[in-house]
């Protein structure tokens, strides 16, 4: 059984490009996050609320404007995860530094907030290889086992001409007792 629960455009027409949902079901509602771009420059966190007996009905409650830096450098953010750990959000951002997707350098980031409402300015916590068989990252996720905080995340070498057909792939794991020290595993 499939059923779409929400599409773009809108019914007045605003076209959006959602991108890497992160949904949480708690106080009987699902919450989800994603990277919302809105023609080619302006990207936001968009967050939105279902109640649980209604997955077609989505109300838009917020967007967020998280601007990372890298290196001096504001990057994009493209994928996140968000879990809720004992109250307080935390929300994995992968970022990259440009638009030619095939010669971007990413990052993970790390945000946190304990109202879903502010969140605190992004931490880099895993640099992607400049040459190495991570230089492109891409979809990740952050769980907490027990007292630490595990970072897995799929990603490439990327290549001249494709991050597709010309990469070869892995999937990365990092984890730490902080939100701020993640190491090699």
């Amino acid at each position: 059984f499939q059923e779409q629960v929400y599409r773009t455009p809108d019914d007045a027409g605003n076209y959006s490009r959602i991108l890497s949902p992160a949904i949480l079901f708690e106080d009987d509602k699902y919450k989800i996050w994603c990277v919302d771009q809105i023609g080619t420059n302006n990207i936001v966190v968009a967050y939105y609320e279902a109640s649980g007996n209604n997955v077609t009905s989505w109300t838009h409650v917020r967007d967020y404007t998280i601007t990372p830096t890298d290196n001096g450098v504001t990057v994009r953010p493209w994928h996140l995860d968000v879990i809720n750990d004992s109250g307080k959000y935390i929300m994995l951002i992968m970022c990259r530094n440009g638009t030619d997707v095939a010669n971007n350098h990413c990052s993970l980031f790390i945000t946190e907030s304990a109202d879903n409402i502010a969140y605190s300015a992004p931490v880099k916590v895993v640099e992607g290889s400049a040459h190495g068989w991570d230089r492109y990252m891409y979809r990740s996720s952050i769980v907490k086992i027990g007292d630490k905080y595990r970072i897995y995340y799929s990603a490439g070498t990327g290549g001249p001409n494709t991050i597709y057909t010309d990469s070869i792939w892995g999937i990365g794991i990092t984890e730490s007792s902080t939100l701020n020290s993640f190491v090699g595993y």
